[in-house]
């Protein structure tokens, strides 16, 4: 299922790889244009990051729509992990 990101971006949830808790989504224009790159996690930095795909551009709206979307996974990763801990 496809989750729209601002005016041109759409982030399709995929499922975890193997042996890995932590979600992926692809990011994909919302003109067809194909996939633009993954928010997947970044181990050595603990957060949600966005890997681009060669040869794409953004604009300034692009970026900070992609920011605000990693800004909320990264949020929500938190508080599960904060809920994981309370619950120990």
């Amino acid at each position: 299922m496809k989750e729209r990101i601002g005016k041109y971006l759409d982030a399709e949830q995929w499922p975890a790889l193997p042996g890995r808790v932590t979600s992926r989504w692809g990011i994909y224009s919302v003109s067809g244009k194909g996939l633009l790159g993954m928010v997947a996690w970044y181990g050595p930095w603990r957060q949600y990051t966005f890997d681009p795909e060669a040869d794409t551009t953004y604009n300034v709206a692009c970026l900070r729509d992609i920011a605000q979307f990693l800004a909320a996974q990264n949020a929500a990763h938190r508080q599960k992990v904060e809920a994981v801990e309370r619950a120990i």
